[in-house]
């Protein structure tokens, strides 16, 4: 056996033992395969879990811990509320779809602490949004939920529907890939690199021409 497949096996031992361990409990455990849901009510809550053994919707869900939409996930097991903002990219009337270039997460957790994050190329049914185009930036609440995929194998993922309270936003609220780019090196700039940032206390005093030349090295700009 070489030792590629030894680890495998080994890993496969291990996962074995710790899915026997905690079999038919009312638990969902943070393991380093992901979140494992182990209520056997968690695969009939899910659209197309009648399809799987009990035994199968654990393996799946192993194989999907890391792959799947975290902050999707986060609100469908541990978030008390959250809301969503994205640009519409694609509408496909035939299918009655529409796909949203990337979604932005804001939510609170049941102790009160705040999150936020983004998932990309987010597909969900158009009804709701008849009245929208390509393009636009929508503010809305949705229910998410769990779901067998199939299209590339068997995968467990999570999705949005029941989208309430759609608004249209502006722009400046769903940012492009660049302006992401250039959000995350301003607070690289601030936080790690400038000299002042124990001292400025919100409001920057740093050289706005020394601010520019760190901006453009860390998105790999050139000056001429």
């Amino acid at each position: 056996m070489n030792k590629g497949n030894k680890e495998e096996c080994l890993k496969n031992e291990k996962w074995q033992k710790f899915k026997k361990e905690f079999w038919g409990k009312k638990l969902l455990a943070n393991t380093e395969w992901g979140l494992i849901d182990f209520d056997p009510r968690g695969k009939d809550d899910m659209v197309g879990g009648d399809t799987l053994s009990y035994d199968e919707y654990l393996d799946l869900q192993m194989q999907s811990g890391k792959k799947v939409r975290t902050y999707f996930e986060i609100c469908y097991y541990d978030a008390d509320f959250f809301s969503f903002k994205g640009r519409i990219k694609r509408i496909n009337t035939k299918k009655q779809l529409l796909c949203f270039e990337r979604i932005f997460v804001e939510g609170l957790y049941g102790d009160g602490d705040g999150f936020s994050g983004k998932e990309d190329h987010v597909w969900m049914s158009l009804a709701g949004f008849e009245n929208y185009r390509v393009g636009d930036c929508l503010s809305f609440k949705a229910e998410v939920y769990r779901y067998l995929k199939t299209s590339r194998g068997k995968m467990i993922d999570f999705g949005l529907k029941y989208p309430v309270e759609i608004r249209k936003v502006g722009e400046y609220e769903v940012p492009s890939d660049e302006q992401l780019r250039i959000q995350a090196a301003e607070q690289i700039i601030c936080m790690d690199l400038c000299m002042f940032r124990n001292h400025c206390d919100g409001f920057c005093i740093a050289n706005q021409e020394w601010k520019e030349s760190m901006l453009n090295l860390l998105l790999g700009k050139v000056q001429k």
